[in-house]
């Protein structure tokens, strides 16, 4: 067995996100065997489907996508943007449930795809 078969992906470290300034702080972790550490996409999309204000069917939105690189076996926030209709549901929730989808690659070329619940809430 090699280093690229035990590559488990970037995990999730927290389960809420606080947003501040239209920006998500999602602290992820990668894991200490990886080589040469993680690099990957973050996307995130609400748990369930939801009505936006105007809109006259619920579905699942999108609430915005960002790329990081850590070292192995380090941790770090990454700071997703936020979409129109995410800054929109949270002017009018105090919380939204999301997915959090991480697609990432080790120095070998080792994609893994692994997801996590997410809560977003508004930094006070």
């Amino acid at each position: 067995m090699t280093r690229a078969d035990n590559f488990k992906g970037a995990s999730l470290k927290k389960e809420t996100a606080k947003v501040a300034n239209g920006k998500a702080q999602v602290s992820l972790a990668c894991p200490a065997g990886s080589a040469r550490g993680c690099t990957g996409a973050l996307d995130l999309k609400t748990a369930h489907r939801v009505l936006l204000p105007g809109a006259a069917h619920k579905r699942k939105v999108n609430l915005g996508h960002a790329t990081f690189s850590l070292g192995a076996g380090h941790k770090g926030i990454v700071r997703v943007k936020l979409t129109k209709a995410a800054k929109k549901l949270l002017l009018n929730a105090s919380a939204v449930k999301a997915i959090a989808t991480i697609v990432c690659h080790d120095g070998l070329g080792t994609q893994r795809r692994t997801t996590g619940k997410l809560t977003l809430t508004l930094k006070h």
